[in-house]
């Protein structure tokens, strides 16, 4: 369950650090590989900034390689290319 706790440490980290949050939406449908990837195909990809997830935090996104996948392909194959 996520607590005004959680959510507070989270805004208090967003945007130049990482942290946990904790929720109960594990398991649900829409969270789901191939819904996530359905969703983000129908996202206009100038809106979207999507990075590798071993890259620090507070770069600036002009100067991050592209990493020539839609942002779809990005999500489907989140497991092997470092997103």
């Amino acid at each position: 369950m996520t607590t005004l706790r959680d959510v507070a440490r989270f805004a208090a980290l967003y945007p130049e650090a990482s942290g946990l949050i904790r929720h109960n939406l594990a398991g649900h449908a829409m969270f789901e590989l191939d819904a996530l990837a359905d969703l983000a195909g129908r996202l206009d990809p100038r809106t979207v900034e999507y990075n590798r997830g071993d890259l620090p935090t507070g770069l600036d996104p002009d100067a991050i390689p592209a990493n020539r996948l839609s942002i779809a392909e990005t999500i489907r194959g989140i497991e092997n290319n470092g997103s």
